[in-house]
């Protein structure tokens, strides 16, 4: 059977792109669109071992683990250990159900102008197709992404994005109708952030300040005036929460980045096991 290259890609890089969608879905992650578009790119690219002799099981495995690494960095980047595995784990997973369905209708059906082999589907059909699917593909995301849009719920995750100078630090944050914390000169909704999740959005005399609890050493009119001393209620009793406010924050969501304004308080204590580093209140998104 004659394998055409530039249909193979491109199916590939379909193929790739909706596979690295499900994997974000599994674990409530969105990547940037443009990250994506280059894992899908790599996928694609990566369907050339179709002509390779005939692989054992053993390396197939090896090979779509190789691949599944490479994409995870390359679309959702590194953050730690624990979600860089979770991560490959869950495209790795989709990859197989993926393996495993073309496998099956290898076998049972055989489609007249299909080739499977080494983990890689092709399928001869027409440039005519190839651009009708494209645009109805486009089409259908498009309108997914309309209907399925919603603010961010109780439980959910998502991405806060800080600027404190010109500096810049995106941190995964956990959406918690219990933090009802406000700034009250401002008014302003707080969330609250491991301090360490910001190290290098800080200039270094800030934070350690910040770490040791000195914060009149802060030096600098700019940086004095983005102080607070939040007063907060805790199961233990009443206590207060040091903040500064940033000069941008936008909460990061597929369609958009919606700049919000807040006051971010600092904790030293870790607030998850690696899942996220900042809690967001409900009010916070109301209007995003």
């Amino acid at each position: 059977m004659v394998i055409y290259l530039d249909v193979l890609v491109f199916i590939n890089i379909f193929v790739t792109y909706f596979l690295l969608l499900s994997s974000g879905f599994l674990l409530h992650r969105k990547a940037k669109k443009w990250r994506t578009a280059c894992g899908a790119i790599f996928g694609g690219l990566s369907a050339l071992v179709i002509f390779l002799p005939p692989m054992p099981g053993v390396f197939l495995l090896l090979e779509k683990l190789l691949i599944s690494v490479v994409l995870v960095l390359i679309v959702f980047g590194f953050e730690n250990w624990k979600w860089f595995l979770k991560q490959t784990a869950s495209f790795y997973l989709v990859s197989f159900v993926y393996a495993g369905a073309m496998s099956a209708l290898w076998f049972f059906i055989t489609p007249a102008g299909m080739s499977y082999r080494n983990g890689v589907a092709y399928f001869n059909i027409s440039a005519a197709i190839l651009v009708i699917s494209t645009v109805v593909v486009y089409l259908v995301l498009c309108l997914a992404e309309h209907f399925l849009h919603r603010t961010p719920k109780e439980g959910q995750m998502l991405f806060v994005r800080l600027d404190y100078g010109g500096r810049e630090a995106m941190v995964r944050a956990f959406v918690d109708t219990g933090n009802q914390l406000q700034d009250i000169m401002s008014g302003l909704p707080v969330v609250v952030c491991e301090l360490k999740a910001l190290k290098g959005c800080l200039p270094d005399e800030v934070y350690f300040a910040l770490q040791q609890h000195k914060v009149e050493e802060i030096q600098g009119e700019q940086w004095k005036a983005k102080v607070r001393v939040l007063p907060m209620n805790a199961v233990t009793g009443t206590g207060t929460l040091v903040g500064l406010k940033p000069d941008h924050i936008w909460i990061e969501q597929e369609h958009a980045s919606k700049e919000v304004q807040a006051i971010v308080g600092f904790t030293d204590q870790p607030l998850s096991d690696g899942d996220f580093s900042m809690l967001v209140g409900t009010s916070l998104l109301e209007n995003t």
